[in-house]
């Protein structure tokens, strides 16, 4: 549930300007804080470790922390990529919509679309950033994004579970340790990267992004040329169909009843789509709305099923990973076991 700080108290109100500013200064204050806050967790470190006996080396500490923070940092970022695009694209000059006050059009004023109690004159200082933010936000976190996913999902899949398995025959109890570690490492895999990449295909990681794109895309069209513009209209429809033929064609879910429970919801925000575009009778009025909200209701139980199944999923997959760990934690212990056996002492041939 969201509640607006307007409905706590009145003079707590957000207007586009101050929405525009909160979402150019939460991505850096959030870089900023996370870097803060990690040299802050070192000096912690670093002092427990003074007088206390640690465990962990610095190193491995130093890694994890990075990675946590990292993780948090991309997750967060995601969630409010929508929102802050918003922000950005309410206080573009094509969000500004002109009145006149007289038949002939002399006496005229242009104003925010979404708010018009500001004036657009006022808003140059505020188009200079909003394009800035444009490229710097709207258009720069998907690439980076892409970027990061492609190279992480390189480096898992280049150092998979089949060349890690082809490891246990040789007889280099060497050969074994170093199992053990790329388990040890493929149990932390960076949290992002499930969170982006969990329910899809390995071959198709980049398809959250692609979601990202059609929601941000959509959401472009509503906020500058509005609802009602026909060309909204149909390019919507045809970004809604589109997507849902990609969805249906590759199926890039890799569980079938995920996928299908992705195609339904698609389906039903098509519906909602064609229901708003089309001028409906009065008199049918009540029943389409009725239908809507049927429509958006059975919406919200299929992302609440997704997030179970996630969920669900999540906990499978560390059972999965914490027991071939222990597998090879039992083969390497039997090697030394043998070679013990065998030359009798460990330390002539480690």
């Amino acid at each position: 549930m969201v509640v607006r700080p307007k409905c706590v108290n009145e003079k707590w109100q957000l207007n586009p300007k101050i929405e525009f500013v909160i979402g150019i200064v939460f991505p850096h204050a959030l870089i900023s804080s996370s870097f803060f806050m990690y040299w802050i967790i070192l000096i912690r470190y670093k002092f427990k470790r003074r007088f206390t006996r640690v465990s962990e080396s610095m190193d491995e500490y130093t890694r994890k922390t990075k990675s946590k923070l990292f993780a948090s940092v991309i997750v967060l970022l995601f969630i409010t990529y929508p929102p802050i695009c918003t922000a950005i694209f309410q206080l573009y000059p094509r969000a500004c919509q002109k009145f006149c006050l007289d038949m002939k059009n002399t006496n005229c004023m242009t104003v925010l679309r979404s708010d018009y109690d500001i004036h657009c004159k006022d808003l140059k200082l505020y188009y200079a950033f909003a394009y800035i933010a444009t490229v710097l936000h709207v258009t720069g976190f998907p690439v980076v994004l892409f970027l990061l996913l492609r190279n992480k999902t390189k480096r898992i899949l280049s150092h998979g579970l089949n060349g890690s398995l082809a490891e246990i025959n040789e007889e280099s109890g060497r050969s074994l340790q170093n199992l053990v570690d790329d388990f040890s490492s493929k149990r932390a895999d960076p949290v992002w990267v499930d969170f982006l990449c969990e329910n899809y295909k390995p071959e198709f990681w980049y398809w959250e992004i692609i979601e990202l794109t059609r929601k941000v895309t959509q959401t472009v069209l509503i906020t500058l040329l509005g609802w009602e513009h026909r060309l909204t209209v149909l390019l919507t429809i045809g970004i809604s169909v589109l997507y849902l033929t990609l969805h249906a064609h590759y199926m890039p879910m890799k569980s079938i009843f995920e996928q299908r429970l992705q195609m339904f919801s698609l389906t039903a925000i098509l519906a909602n789509v064609l229901v708003a575009a089309m001028d409906v009778p009065e008199e049918y009025g009540d029943e389409m709305s009725v239908a809507i909200i049927v429509l958006n209701v059975l919406v919200i139980f299929i992302v609440a099923a997704e997030v179970c199944l996630g969920l669900f999923i999540r906990l499978k997959h560390i059972a999965v990973h914490k027991a071939i760990f222990n597998f090879a934690m039992f083969c390497r212990n039997r090697v030394r076991d043998i070679k013990r056996k065998r030359f009798g002492n460990y330390e002539e041939f480690k």
